[in-house]
């Protein structure tokens, strides 16, 4: 059986790759708007793919080919609690030693 390599080009002739500055531009778009507000991906990439020229779903694929997702929109605000964790961890080491090291109260 002969494989018709025909088959696997695009359908439409007229298409044209994107380039990488636009790849670029519309994955830094996503980007922004996960980091700025709870929008979902799906959201995100809907919102820019107009702006772009280009279908939610090659918005969608640039962003996971970047490795732009959700979790890593989280990652500096998950950064900033763990550091406040940490300190306010270390406080209530310091304040319970410091409470331990007191003599008991007189009755």
């Amino acid at each position: 059986m002969e494989l018709d390599v025909t088959m696997f080009e695009s359908a439409n002739p007229e298409r044209r790759p994107a380039s990488p500055t636009l790849k670029k531009l519309a994955v830094e778009a996503v980007q922004k708007l996960l980091n700025s507000t709870s929008m979902s991906m799906w959201a995100a990439t809907n919102m820019v793919a107009p702006h772009v020229g280009r279908h939610p779903n090659s918005i969608r694929r640039w962003c996971e080919s970047a490795g732009v997702n959700r979790e890593s929109a989280l990652d500096p605000l998950r950064q900033e609690y763990e550091r406040q964790i940490d300190v306010i961890r270390s406080l209530n080491q310091e304040m319970a030693a410091a409470l331990n090291d007191r003599p008991p109260p007189r009755e």
